[in-house]
């Protein structure tokens, strides 16, 4: 229904209908750089020791798309090393692989839609 009325106001202005849970390649890009502020402030702030793995709730995977490419671009150069990214899907899929083909879905198409494409592809 909001790809409808999305449709209706073409002539008057440029909507962007934002999927269920934000999760869009659009939506990934905040993540990318919130991503490099994360690992910035770790490398500014000299009580935080060396952090192995981060863990986060996934539910429609944008979040996690994001930082793993964050994650990807930008913490070796910024920390020195790069820490795993695991996410906890808060809704319980059934099954990993759909998840896993999501997540990968949304870093790739986040990728090819902002010049990045040669990390996922």
């Amino acid at each position: 229904e909001m790809e409808k009325l999305a449709d209706t106001m073409k002539d008057s202005c440029y909507p962007y209908v934002i999927p269920l849970g934000g999760s869009s390649p659009v939506g990934c890009l905040g993540y990318i750089f919130g991503a490099k502020e994360m690992f910035q402030q770790m490398k500014d702030n000299d009580n935080i020791p060396e952090i192995e793995t981060i863990y986060l709730a996934t539910s429609s995977y944008g979040t996690h798309a994001g930082l793993i490419i964050g994650t990807r671009l930008f913490a070796k150069d910024i920390i020195g090393y790069i820490p795993t990214i695991i996410g906890v899907d808060v809704d319980g899929s059934p099954d990993a692989i759909e998840v896993e083909e999501r997540i990968y879905s949304l870093c790739k198409d986040a990728c090819s839609q902002s010049s990045l494409s040669d990390y996922f592809i």
